[in-house]
């Protein structure tokens, strides 16, 4: 129980201020946490979620609440601002020990992958949403396949997600509802969903396998909420006024910037980089038109800890002219006196409005807007709309208030979204690529547009102008956002980019791969470039044409590359993560503290005693398969053995497995072989037999829907040959002569049910969300009780 008395006074030790009415209603009313926040900007939503969800948490009485609260942001500006607050809340409540604070971007190492090791834990995890919802969809934007399944199964599973500012992600906020709905027919564990916006479009929450009706819970403001600050808010006025400007041309924008400009903050706010780039320019050049008035230019094409020494002169500045796109509509705290703006759709522009006169302190404040030009993110005829319902209130002194009035009179266009259903969510489950090494497609069910983001570092790569093999990247804070197209033009250019390619085995010296334009690019990619090579300066951002050498970012964390979030014991290739240890391991003693380690986990999760048991049992056995000689004799020639009699889990070699007569051995269809063929009596504690076989066979993401050979020898299955062979002691059984038999567990048979037919009936038994969710706790035990060997600190 919390040391508070009440919600408000919890609200006000994290924040400082009281909570306004509609925030304690978010912690405090119904039996969860809200289906829909819809209220203006700037009145604290981040902070009614959060601490509304924690509230109930450390609270909660008979009541599931999730220990999960996953927030999936547009933008990753809205990121890095959530990611700076929470923990200070947490810290002011002295709860930075009892929660868990995480951001969830692409590309990152084993520190960013350290929110799945904690499964029992209390969480907040922060991500734009294409990272979370392409989780979601069980193939992970800046993630590796044998991940897939442990991010689905924990997000799926004890998490309430918030999809905020819905306006800026149709998408994936109509995907995110629709996988709501399966969640609920399939029972997924104590889950809930919130959206947030000031400017909730109900046609994207009225889904067709979840329509949005009235028993929805929605909170909004009400009389109780209009205090007098909140009203001089709510109603703080600017005027109107057209610019003569066609075609969005930067020169005739640049003038209007030059002659509106008063003392205090102009915002200018176009539809595109190139035309923020062309303005700013023309405002910064040799003549510098506006003298000593500082002018900063803000786009999502900058790397985060630039971005974030542009705010903070922002924020240290009393004259200064902001040039941006649409990444300051939502989430950050600008105050303009004056604000220029191209015509945008309607919900755009009510929040671009919302950041001119954001306190209501300024009696002068003026809205200046020029029709859209033809190229641009936007459909003509809604931004058409705004143009004519601006020329309605020529001259006119408007609030914010009455611009969200007007939301259902002016004309917005429905996305062209691709809706989730039933049968494309389900076959995700199955993490197999397909013959040809392909993914299906997830990335419309994510964003309503083709472009998809990767990230670009500046990294120096000496006179070789190549990554070495040990190359740490820079952290988060000096990557910069950019789309696929982007990266074609870096090609285009004569720059070289490298990436880390996850596909090379573990042990080659080549795993950086230079790309070439005939390569595909896969979302959440990251990409390494010479400083030398220049693509972006400090002041414009990205710059494919650019040549002037990059300043790196020194103080930046170096991270493992992209791929190297998988632990050791996920390797790529067969069984790598049996090497590196700190010396040997004896298998017994591994299985052991595996199990011990799934029981500690699983006591305080919202599963069934069965179930539990089921997880442990499966944990207990799961390597069982590495007591067959064909792994023992492998792994024993990786290094000095001290004892050969023994049975060995791990060893402090390097390099590789090499098997008698085979390319590679999977040690978890051994496993399940072995307890199918000569160790039936370990599975009679089991209360599902065919759950603890998946969980075996699935705990490295390897084996799970299907089991692909593509050998035509019919007496073998991934290297394991059927026939007699010698199992030492193990498991507490004495060694004993098991004749194994492959057939169940090939593709077809006319004799015996195969393994898809056993996993189509586990799916329709949990459903897809439950049985990756015991997945991942199986995986995420082994994880932990190897981390002290592979030398990864501690959970």
């Amino acid at each position: 129980m919390v040391e508070f008395e009440s919600f408000d006074e919890f609200f006000e030790a994290a924040t400082g201020v009281r909570p306004y009415p509609y925030q304690r209603r978010v912690a405090l009313s119904g039996e969860k946490l809200p289906d829909v926040i819809d209220v203006p900007p700037g009145l604290g939503k981040t902070a009614a979620i959060v601490l509304g969800w924690l509230w109930r948490r450390l609270t909660a009485d008979g009541q599931e609440v999730p220990r999960r609260l996953v927030l999936a942001l547009p933008m990753r500006t809205l990121t890095h601002q959530a990611m700076s607050v929470i923990p200070q809340w947490f810290s002011a409540l002295e709860l930075l020990d009892r929660v868990d604070v995480t951001q969830l971007v692409g590309g990152v190492g084993a520190d960013g992958g350290r929110w799945r090791r904690k499964p029992d834990d209390m969480q907040i995890i922060v991500g734009t949403v294409d990272m979370i919802v392409s989780r979601m969809l069980m193939r992970g934007y800046g993630s590796t396949r044998g991940t897939y399944p442990i991010d689905a199964g924990l997000l799926w599973n004890d998490t309430h997600l918030v999809v905020d500012e819905t306006q800026l992600a149709p998408a994936s906020t109509v995907t995110a509802r629709q996988i709501a709905a399966f969640q609920r027919e399939s029972g997924a564990l104590v889950t809930g969903l919130t959206c947030m916006s000031a400017t909730i479009d109900e046609r994207l929450l009225h889904t067709v396998d979840n329509p949005f009706g009235a028993d929805a819970t929605v909170v909004r403001l009400d009389e109780e909420d209009l205090t007098p600050e909140l009203r001089r808010r709510l109603e703080a006025p600017r005027i109107v006024r057209e610019l003569p400007i066609a075609q969005a041309n930067p020169k005739p924008i640049a003038d209007a910037v030059v002659a509106r400009h008063r003392p205090g903050l102009t915002l200018v706010i176009v539809n595109t980089v190139a035309t923020a780039v062309d303005v700013y320019k023309r405002l910064t050049g040799k003549k510098r038109p506006l003298g000593d008035t500082p002018v900063i230019l803000l786009h999502s094409r900058f790397r985060p800890a630039d971005r974030r020494t542009k705010f903070d002169e922002l924020q240290d500045a009393e004259d200064i002219v902001v040039i941006s796109t649409q990444v300051v509509e939502a989430g950050v705290d600008l105050d303009a006196r004056t604000l220029i703006t191209e015509a945008a759709p309607w919900p755009s522009l009510v929040q671009r409005s919302g950041r001119c006169n954001r306190a209501g302190v300024t009696d002068d404040a003026e809205l200046w807007w020029f029709a859209a030009g033809k190229k641009g993110p936007y459909e003509p005829d809604d931004t058409a709309a705004t143009a004519a319902a601006l020329r309605q209130l020529e001259g006119e002194s408007v609030s914010n208030q009455r611009l969200l009035g007007l939301a259902d009179e002016v004309k917005t266009t429905s996305p062209a979204i691709q809706t989730l259903r039933r049968s494309d969510f389900h076959a995700l489950f199955d993490t197999t690529p397909d013959l040809s090494g392909n993914d299906p497609d997830i990335s419309p069910y994510i964003r309503d547009t083709d472009e998809l983001d990767v990230q670009l570092a500046w990294v120096d790569l000496g006179e070789s102008g190549r990554p070495g093999p040990d190359l740490q990247l820079p952290g988060h804070d000096a990557r910069c956002r950019a789309q696929i197209s982007d990266v074609k033009g870096l090609l285009a250019a004569g720059k070289t980019l490298w990436f880390y390619d996850i596909a090379q085995p573990r042990w080659s010296e080549a795993r950086w791969t230079e790309l070439k334009a005939s390569m595909p690019i896969r979302p959440g990619q990251v990409f390494v470039l010479s400083t030398r090579a220049g693509g972006y300066s400090v002041e414009v951002g990205l710059d494919p044409k650019s040549g002037v050498p990059v300043p790196p970012i020194d103080d930046a964390t170096a991270i493992g590359p992209q791929g190297g979030d998988e632990p050791g014991s996920d390797g790529d290739t067969s069984d790598t993560g049996a090497l590196g240890s700190g010396g040997w391991l004896e298998l017994d003693q591994h299985l052991e503290e595996t199990g011990d380690e799934a029981a500690r986990m699983v006591a305080g999760l919202p599963l069934g005693e069965s179930t539990a048991s089921d997880i442990v049992l499966a944990a207990r056995l799961h390597d069982l398969g590495k007591a067959h000689p064909m792994w023992q004799q492998a792994l024993q020639r990786t290094a000095e053995v001290p004892a050969p009699d023994k049975v060995w889990a791990k060893s402090p070699g390097r390099g590789r497995l090499v098997y008698d007569g085979v390319k590679s051995f999977r040690h978890e269809i051994a496993s399940v072989a072995l307890l199918d063929s000569g160790y039936p009596e370990l599975l009679d504690a089991a209360g599902d037999r065919d759950l603890v076989r998946y969980l075996i066979a699935a705990h490295h993401g390897k084996i799970r829907v299907q089991i692909r050979d593509d050998a035509s020898d019919e007496s073998q299955i991934l290297g394991l040959t059927a026939g007699e062979v010698a199992i030492p002691s193990v498991s507490g059984v004495e060694s004993r002569t098991v004749s194994i038999d492959v057939e169940p567990y090939g593709a077809v048979s006319d004799s015996v049910e195969v393994w898809a037919d056993m996993v189509d009936r586990l799916l329709a038994r949990y459903g897809p969300f439950r049985l990756a969710y015991f997945e991942a706790l199986v995986r995420v035990a082994d994880w932990n009780a190897s981390a002290a060997y592979e030398g990864r600190e501690e959970r």
